[in-house]
């Protein structure tokens, strides 16, 4: 698959280059695995001379500075013999590197932690030594990202406070993955981008997978979740279980469980504690955990509220909301067989994930048009409201010196928008206490499809805001 998007990232990566002419640089970039970190890397070493890509694999200390080595001599053939341990490698490095340019990058860096460990205090007392007269530039790139934060981050770690940057990898957002289904659909549509992007996220490897096996040709979107999850070799099968038992450790099958139960809809600290079936003091340090140090799940508040009880928890990844609601929820149908069923199932009961994910897209949208100074007005902050009674609104935008605010309601259905939408919308707006005396409202509406000539029509002349069809 070609290369997507990362243009700010690899922009930021030569500048950084740049500096590392005069001064050793350090660079950290994290991101969850699949991301495409390591490909981000391979574009931005194309025609750059003097760099060296290390892969850490969890093998002996010996093999590694063997197989390094050999990496090494390709440009340095005087290297007869392997490094017998890691402060000469990190010794020839520098040297090297007072002389002329270096780029050295370490992939998966934090599994030194369990090869030997004793190399981060190596490393420290080179850089310390060194780093204002080398011109290295030094990237660690990490994808379990509490290991890579805590050997940085920790406050009694030897690289605490040595990063020069960082830069954590997002997933692409929703106009990139619909570039890459213009790219490989002939007829693309909207609910092309909804399904792909709510069941594989923007996440730059599963799309390469799918592109691989050629399922981008067909037209049943269940005979790809099929293919790709429920068949016996798919190839996303166990993803899950690839991606977070390493993370989680010995505690993985609790964080499991709070997972699969937030993805199967529960949001609230109640609902979640009442059905992993564990005390709500406890299970806050294990969000706290899924929050802060792992960054699986986000935490959303009703605008204006703040009362942290109104919180609601979700997962901040598609593919993992998908992965936690059908794949390890109901691991035992497809243990059986059962697959066919599953499939059906899956089909019917998409569209409450792909409403989540629509609304998201609709924030993202409106944030895509307000970055180009395309919106109504500037936004300052952007979030959903709900009440105690029950009151809930979508989306709602506002500026706050100009007094300005956006209610908008988001419907899958075209057929669902219309004036009684409108009229209720209205209503709940009037539990909106910010400003009210003094705010100018503004109501719209947002479609997954394309909504009716005629209606649309009509709400745009009552003065509705409305988007369709995006």
């Amino acid at each position: 698959m070609k290369f997507y998007n990362r243009k700010n990232e690899l922009k930021k990566l030569q500048e950084i280059n740049q500096l590392a002419k005069k001064r050793a640089q350090m660079t950290v970039i994290t991101g969850r695995r699949r991301v495409g970190k390591t490909e981000l890397i391979s574009q931005f070493l194309k025609k750059k001379d003097n760099c060296f890509y290390f892969f850490v694999e969890k093998k002996r200390t010996r093999t590694l500075l063997e197989e390094f080595t050999g990496i090494l001599r390709q440009k340095f053939s005087f290297l007869s013999a392997p490094f017998t341990d890691w402060s000469e490698f990190w010794h020839f490095i520098f040297e090297i590197s007072k002389k002329e340019q270096l780029i050295i990058v370490f992939d998966e860096f934090q599994n030194f932690k369990y090869i030997d460990p004793a190399n981060f205090s190596i490393i420290q007392k080179y850089w310390d030594q060194n780093y204002k007269i080398s011109k290295l530039n030094l990237i660690f790139i990490g994808s379990i990202i509490s290991l890579m934060e805590k050997i940085f981050i920790g406050s009694k770690e030897p690289l605490f406070g040595r990063a020069s940057h960082k830069i954590y990898l997002e997933p692409f957002n929703f106009l990139v993955v619909k570039d890459i289904l213009k790219d490989h659909k002939k007829q693309y549509t909207f609910d092309d981008l909804l399904n792909f992007y709510t069941v594989f996220g923007g996440i730059p490897k599963y799309y390469a997978e799918l592109e691989n096996q050629n399922q981008f040709s067909r037209k049943d979107f269940s005979v790809i979740i099929k293919d790709m999850f429920l068949e016996d070799n798919a190839a996303f099968k166990f993803e899950g279980y690839d991606l977070l038992s390493d993370e989680f450790g010995k505690n993985y099958q609790t964080y499991f469980s709070i997972l699969q139960v937030i993805a199967s809809g529960s949001s609230k600290m109640s609902e979640v504690a009442n059905r992993v079936g564990i005390p709500a003091t406890a299970l806050s340090r294990y969000l706290d955990d899924l929050l802060n140090k792992f960054r699986y799940i986000k935490r959303k508040s009703s605008l204006f509220s703040k009362k942290p009880k109104n919180n609601r928890y979700y997962l901040n990844d598609y593919f993992l909301t998908f992965w936690f609601r059908y794949m390890f929820q109901y691991r035992t149908q497809i243990e059986i067989k059962k697959i066919n069923q599953l499939n059906n199932f899956i089909k019917k009961d998409l569209n409450n994930l792909k409403g989540l994910v629509f609304e998201d897209i609709a924030r993202d949208w409106i944030l895509h048009k307000d970055s180009k100074g395309e919106f109504i007005f500037p936004i300052d902050n952007i979030g959903s409201f709900w009440d105690k009674k029950n009151h809930e609104i979508d989306l709602v935008a506002y500026n706050e010196q100009e007094k300005k605010i956006l209610f908008l309601e988001c419907k899958l259905s075209p057929n669902r928008i219309d004036g009684r939408l409108v009229k209720e919308l209205k209503e709940k707006a009037e539990f909106v206490k910010w400003m009210k005396s003094a705010r100018k409202a503004y109501f719209g509406v947002c479609a997954a499809g394309k909504i009716k000539i005629k209606t649309k029509k009509a709400l745009q002349k009552s003065g509705v805001i409305v988007y369709d069809n995006m």
